[in-house]
């Protein structure tokens, strides 16, 4: 009986941390929002709050698939089909600002980082998987540049993605 008090207490005062993070620490530092469209791979319209906003990622330039562009760049359609595979069993993601980068882009959009439900950088990913290219239109310095580099360059070794020289061999 003396042992089951202290493993209570020990039990309960783990249920109240858990429920402080998950609760009020986590969703201040890792809004959770909802992939509503992907309207490119590195722009997307969520939901967080109520609210909808297009939310572009920091340092990734992908093929457009909607405007002027669209079907006039590389490999369109197999860049979203591989980008909107990330988004197939849980469209829950959460946002992350760049205090370096700025809030917004010169469109408007929101400039952020998007963390996928398994805790992956999905900017990253579109980067190492050759589904876009390292992106900085004003040459403004942001948290993840020199990963997103490094990943860049490891796509292009592989030549995946855009990076496929019998593809767009990096150019769109």
């Amino acid at each position: 009986m003396r042992i089951l008090r202290p493993l209570f207490s020990i039990a309960v005062l783990g249920v109240v941390i858990f429920a402080i993070y998950h609760f009020l620490i986590l969703p201040v530092f890792f809004p959770h929002a909802k992939l509503i469209h992907m309207i490119d791979p590195d722009s997307l319209l969520v939901k967080e709050n109520g609210k909808l906003k297009i939310v572009q990622m920091i340092g990734a330039d992908s093929p457009e698939l909607t405007g002027p562009l669209k079907g006039h760049q590389c490999d369109d359609y197999k860049v979203l089909s591989a980008a909107a595979g990330y988004f197939k069993t849980n469209r829950e993601i959460s946002l992350v600002i760049d205090g370096k980068a700025g809030e917004k882009d010169v469109y408007g959009r929101d400039l952020l980082y998007v963390y996928l439900p398994d805790g992956s950088l999905y900017n990253e990913k579109l980067l190492k998987d050759g589904l876009a290219r390292e992106f900085n239109p004003e040459n403004k310095d942001y948290k993840y540049k020199n990963d997103f580099l490094k990943a860049q360059e490891q796509a292009k070794a592989n030549g995946a993605g855009i990076w496929d020289p019998k593809g767009c061999n990096g150019g769109f």
